[in-house]
């Protein structure tokens, strides 16, 4: 059974959320940082933004188009059918959750609500979230649904920002595989110290005032085909090329930018399990960004976008101990498909 983690002798913290970043800021740090080849993968926090295209979509809108019309994109429909297994094994003293990135309706519908319906003592809930739009959906959505539950809505990024939840008994939510969104340039070392610092960051933020524990799921899938169909698809390509053109609304570089010449490639790197979503250009680009000027040319290594890791359920089991935390729940899995769930505190 998961159950919260006491702790004798902790004195609660109060509950604060940094001054907001200006979202230009920003983005402009993470883009500069990513032309410049000095990380990849972290402008993935970017892919749900809010800022509205010259075709009307945004980042959320196309991410929902995707997982709605691909059928081949597995892990959300798999998870879902861990979500009873996982509410079974609950504890019934968590009066606080902390959800580690909100999805849309659906998500919500199948997973949050589960969680927090199984719990007769809930008070709180957090939702913590990059994305405005998330965040909105989510309280529009909850406040119908839960209307007693007290919902604090945190606009950051969760690795970056402390949460000190109110309550006696944290359960931390953090589903969807997010755990496996990793910086890592093609090429690179599979970040094994990140992911450790991630866990332990995550964990320590759901603890209330006598204990707690944190949820995750991530895909353990071996069969990289699978893996290359999930991610192909037009409006996969969507998904991943949008980014460009958020950089042309918001960030105006000068020169010869054209968002409409870059193309989603997947680089599968087998050892160290991952699939690099990436973009490289049909045609060279020259252009401004802030301080900088940029000639990328036509084949250069592409940029990635996001890395999709399918991390062994072993490897994982060593990355927890390795971590220095102690398990609250064992794998919840199933034969039907790679999806798992543990349980850490």
């Amino acid at each position: 059974m998961l159950h919260a983690q006491r702790k004798e002798n902790i004195s609660p913290a109060p509950y604060s959320v940094r001054p907001q970043k200006r979202v230009n800021k920003a983005f402009m740090t993470d883009s500069l940082s990513w032309f410049l080849r000095l990380n990849g993968g972290h402008v993935h926090r970017w892919k749900y933004g809010s800022i509205i295209r010259p075709d009307g979509s945004t980042g959320s809108t196309t991410w929902h188009d995707f997982v709605s019309h691909h059928k081949e994109y597995y892990p959300i429909r798999a998870e879902s059918t861990l979500m009873n297994m996982l509410v079974a094994t609950l504890e019934r003293d968590f009066d606080t959750v902390i959800e580690f990135g909100v999805g849309d309706k659906k998500s919500l519908s199948g997973k949050t609500m589960k969680i927090l319906s199984a719990l007769p003592l809930l008070r709180h809930y957090y939702a913590v979230d990059f994305s405005r739009d998330s965040l909105d959906v989510a309280h529009d959505y909850l406040s119908k649904h839960i209307p007693e539950i007290a919902l604090h809505d945190v606009l950051a990024d969760f690795y970056e920002t402390p949460v000190r939840p109110k309550g006696r008994y944290v359960l931390g939510s953090f589903l969807g595989a997010t755990v496996s969104n990793l910086n890592m340039m093609v090429d690179g070392q599979f970040p094994r110290a990140e992911l450790i610092s991630n866990l332990q960051k995550l964990t320590s933020d759901s603890k209330g005032r006598d204990g707690g524990a944190l949820v995750f799921s991530f895909d353990s899938n071996e069969d990289w085909n699978q893996v290359r169909r999930a991610y192909t698809h037009p409006d996969y390509e969507r998904v991943i090329t949008g980014i460009m053109y958020d950089i042309a609304v918001d960030l105006k570089p000068e020169g010869d930018f054209d968002p409409a010449v870059w193309q989603h490639v997947q680089i599968v790197d087998e050892k160290n399990y991952v699939a690099h979503q990436c973009v490289t250009p049909s045609r060279d680009q020259y252009f401004k960004l802030g301080d900088c000027v940029f000639d990328i040319k036509k084949g250069c290594t592409p940029l990635v976008v996001v890395n999709t890791f399918k991390i062994p359920l072993d490897v994982m089991t060593d990355i927890v101990d390795e971590s220095g935390l102690d398990y609250a729940l064992g794998p919840i899995k199933s034969k039907d498909h790679s999806m798992v769930m543990l349980g850490i505190c």
